[in-house]
């Protein structure tokens, strides 16, 4: 299983690095980059959405599935119980987030450039 929060060439290294049967989850699409009032920045952004071959994911006994996030928010007993469920799940399985990178609490603005620069693999830590 894969989740996927980013879309663009890490969505297509994800399906690559699925085993079958694999499911990969898209989450979100953090990779587009558009402004609503820039329509040169739409192309772009319509690049980097996932697509999939139907009959490709057939041969290979791979899934597909999304999830919005914001469309459960205000349903929040429903989140709640699916947090829930997930993080016994984790432990369960002692699954642990990846770690990209730490920064003290004074080096936030580095922190935040480097999120913003794309290159981050992992979780950006924060560190008090």
């Amino acid at each position: 299983v894969v989740l996927e929060l980013v879309g663009g060439k890490i969505y297509k290294e994800s399906v690559e690095m699925l085993a079958q049967p694999g499911q990969i989850v898209i989450i979100g699409v953090s990779s587009i980059d558009f402004s609503k009032i820039n329509p040169f920045t739409w192309l772009q952004a319509v690049k980097t959405i996932p697509r999939f071959n139907f009959q490709g994911l057939m041969q290979k006994s791979y899934g597909v599935s999304s999830v919005h996030l914001g469309f459960m928010l205000p349903k929040k007993e429903r989140l709640l119980k699916i947090w829930t469920e997930a993080t016994k799940f984790m432990r369960k399985h002692k699954l642990k987030p990846l770690i990209g990178k730490v920064f003290s609490f004074e080096d936030l603005p580095k922190a935040q450039l480097y999120m913003e620069s794309r290159k981050s693999h992992g979780k950006v830590i924060i560190k008090l």
